[in-house]
């Protein structure tokens, strides 16, 4: 809920080729990606190493987006995720994972 919320705020905050609008009502929010389609970003997400779910924006007319979701409880590992993605985004080596 709000506290996820609050963490995805402090997140985006910090990656310089990330920005969103925090949902005003509900958990889910889009976040903007700098050099890269959110549907490139979930495909290269997805596969190895990283192996981490993003949704692109594009399921929501947003290409240049992806999801970004405070909901689904401590098994969608989303403290993980974010490390994945903020690694990603930083140009870490995978094999630092």
């Amino acid at each position: 809920g709000r506290a996820t919320l609050d963490r995805l705020d402090s997140f985006v905050a910090d990656e310089p080729r990330l920005s969103w609008h925090r949902p005003e009502a509900g958990l889910i929010g889009l976040a903007r990606v700098e050099g890269i389609t959110g549907e490139d970003l979930a495909r290269r997400l997805l596969g190895p190493p990283w192996r981490t779910f993003v949704l692109p924006g594009s399921a929501y007319g947003r290409p240049a987006h992806v999801r970004l979701g405070a909901g689904g409880g401590p098994e969608v590992r989303l403290h993980e995720g974010l490390r994945r993605l903020q690694l990603f985004l930083a140009g870490a080596d995978p094999v630092s994972l």
